[in-house]
């Protein structure tokens, strides 16, 4: 049964004519008699009587009629669900830590939205933490987290290590004794567990870009991520080799967002964006 053949069995009882229906539909006559005669053969049932005075439905012909409007109906509700979820599939949430974009977002988005320019993708930027609980409370659709806590509600692909290590400056002299760091993050602390002669004075900020202008000013020392100091260019060099705490990045999602293609490859496209 044709889906067409019923909108124009409808449309037809309504404007009560097949003339005028073709013309308010934009179709021409014989495609409106020709759909209710494939749809009476169908049905094996005639729909209307036809008269010169027109047409009105026959007792069968209104009882399809009925069944009719609950089909259309139920189409037009499932075609607004679905379009409902092409929009929400068209939207993807992306979460990291700031300084965690800057590794990988800008080759990553280049990559996708060349691909997949009916994407739209929202960013998202707090430590690795809150990002992981994001995506586990459904409010951001895929991350990438630093040393994630394992779930097994959540899908964790390995991407790539780094260390968290101490800089001073390049230069033959001492920094002062000081230390400027990130004091929210594990790693600062786990550093400063390990470091037996660190600086009594610390100075806290969450901006990697001051750390950087600071340590390679020969103000203080300064505890970074090793990536980062490589994508700076900073002129420092590490206080202590041995001492540095291992970081592992990964790609966090819930399994459900695997369930279009262009979900899978986003995922691969985070991946490949590190290399």
């Amino acid at each position: 049964m044709n889906m067409n053949d019923l909108m124009y069995f409808q449309q037809v009882n309504t404007y009560g004519s097949f003339t005028l229906t073709a013309k308010m539909l934009g179709v021409t006559q014989p495609t409106i008699s020709e759909a209710i005669s494939r749809l009476e053969k169908t049905l094996n049932t005639k729909l209307f009587y036809r008269t010169k005075q027109g047409i009105t439905l026959t007792p069968q012909g209104k009882l399809i009629l009925e069944k009719t409007s609950i089909i259309l109906n139920t189409k037009n509700e499932i075609e607004s669900l679905s379009n409902i979820n092409t929009q929400l599939q068209l939207n993807i949430k992306i979460g990291c830590h700031p300084v965690i974009g800057r590794y990988f977002l800008s080759k990553f988005l280049k990559q996708s939205t060349k691909k997949y320019p009916q994407i739209n993708f929202r960013l998202h930027h707090d430590n690795s933490r809150s990002i992981q609980q994001m995506i586990q409370n459904g409010e951001i659709d895929i991350g990438v987290v630093v040393n994630p806590i394992r779930n097994p509600d959540l899908f964790i692909n390995r991407i790539t290590f780094d260390k968290v290590m101490i800089w001073k400056s390049s230069t033959n002299q001492s920094p002062n004794n000081q230390l400027i760091a990130d004091f929210s993050l594990p790693q600062t602390h786990e550093i400063l567990r390990q470091w037996k002669q660190s600086p009594t004075q610390h100075i806290h900020t969450s901006d990697f870009n001051l750390i950087g202008d600071l340590v390679e000013s020969n103000m203080a020392y300064g505890i970074l991520p090793e990536r980062f100091v490589q994508m700076e260019k900073l002129k420092v060099e590490i206080e202590q080799k041995s001492l540095f705490v291992k970081d592992e990045f990964c790609v966090v999602y819930r399994p459900e967002f695997l369930k279009n293609s262009y979900s899978k490859e986003c995922v691969q496209f985070i991946i490949n964006s590190f290399s």
